[in-house]
């Protein structure tokens, strides 16, 4: 079986470095993976598929962006947490 050579391609925030040794899945066909650079310079080990699909997009710092961002996004109701009025009524509660 051959597969495509992906060497050198990037996919969003990987670079593919090099090919590692092939996992065997439950049905026991071999799947092939890669060993993938990222931007922020960690290194992940992703198949194929998941390359060419695009369900893998970084080593998983994208997914720490994002959920960061959307605390700080979705975590303030009012913006007048730091008052001191506030302070008092928190402490009654």
């Amino acid at each position: 079986m051959s597969f495509q050579d992906l060497t050198g391609m990037r996919f969003s925030r990987l670079v593919v470095k090099v090919r590692v040794a092939n996992k065997v899945n439950k049905s026991g066909k071999p799947v092939a993976q890669w060993l993938c650079v990222c931007d922020c310079g960690n290194e992940k080990v992703v198949r194929s598929a998941s390359l060419n699909n695009g369900s893998v997009r970084s080593c998983g710092c994208l997914r720490n962006e994002t959920a960061a961002a959307n605390a700080r996004k979705f975590n303030v109701k009012h913006g007048l947490s730091n008052t001191r009025i506030y302070g008092i009524w928190a402490k009654m509660l």
